[in-house]
């Protein structure tokens, strides 16, 4: 690893580092949520969530790196770009069967932080066939949208973290985990900051989604997971300009939720309730957030 990075670690780590993941060798698979796992939690201080929550995040596999990553329209996939450093190739896993993917990381990036453009931690992510004209997701479900609005993840906001990372049994499939965290401070270029005493992400959970709740059914991706040690997780964000404009130049040729895409295939009430899926209002009402950024019955 260069030695510009601090005690702070990539979070998407080789399988020799993260045996949960692909042995060189292996076939590119990834994997969808399953019962929980009384293991080691995946986000730092988070719980398991299950699929039905998050329908369109899945585990991404870029050679031997495992990262998290999610559909935000009908033709892209969402990741971090240290995730396709080695390789723009990788696959997810959908409810229709596996995607290969190729991808493109957000133009100059590096992984020299404290370097601005290091910070621009982003790659979107195509079908490599073009044989899919849509990501196939679960019945009445939707894409996640992405959040433009300057400033997205100010300090003390609240945020929840996402990701499949940390498990350390290869003989076990990837658990999705979720915990809710606020943010301490801004950093260098698109980078926010979630500092000691908060949930944290843990290698795998690179490329996940940060979401920002708006309102009680809505939810939107404010910042990718890019970095992190066990007491310090970095963000970056969506809304910072140079990444904004990358994911608006994409979307010029593959729609986007939250700037071009069709509202009905995107997460957002009335179009697509609660949970990523398509329910009455009253299905949702009783639902709640606890503090830990579980939904709770």
């Amino acid at each position: 690893m260069d030695g510009n990075w601090p005690a702070a670690i990539i979070l998407a780590l080789a399988a020799t580092l993260a045996p949960a993941y692909l042995p060189a060798s292996a076939q590119v698979v990834a994997i969808r949520p399953s019962a929980p796992d009384i293991g080691t939690p995946q986000i730092i201080g988070g719980k398991q969530v299950g699929a039905t929550e998050y329908p369109a995040t899945w585990v991404f596999q870029a050679g031997r790196l495992g990262c998290t990553a999610t559909a935000i329209g009908p033709e892209t996939i969402l990741t971090a770009a240290h995730c396709i450093a080695d390789t723009p190739l990788g696959a997810v896993q959908t409810a229709a069967g596996s995607i290969d993917l190729t991808c493109t990381s957000y133009p100059g990036w590096t992984d020299r932080y404290p370097q601005t453009t290091s910070t621009y931690d982003i790659a979107l992510c195509l079908d490599t066939d073009k044989k899919i004209p849509r990501i196939p997701l679960e019945s009445d479900t939707t894409y996640e949208r992405v959040s433009l609005v300057s400033d997205e993840i100010a300090p003390k906001t609240q945020v929840t973290l996402l990701g499949y990372g940390c498990t350390s049994d290869p003989n076990k499939n990837g658990y999705l985990y979720a915990g809710t965290a606020i943010t301490t401070r801004k950093d260098a270029g698109a980078y926010v900051i979630v500092g000691a005493g908060e949930v944290q992400f843990c290698p795998g959970d690179s490329g996940g989604a940060v979401y920002r709740e708006i309102g009680s059914y809505r939810r939107e991706i404010a910042g990718i997971a890019s970095r992190g040690d066990s007491t310090t997780s970095w963000i970056t964000q969506t809304a910072a300009s140079d990444v904004a404009h990358f994911l608006r130049r994409w979307s010029q040729h593959h729609a986007i939720c939250g700037i071009n895409a069709p509202k009905g295939m995107c997460h957002d009430w009335p179009a697509s309730g609660c949970c990523g899926r398509v329910v009455p209002l009253d299905a949702c009402r009783h639902r709640t957030r606890g503090a830990d950024g579980v939904l709770q019955s």
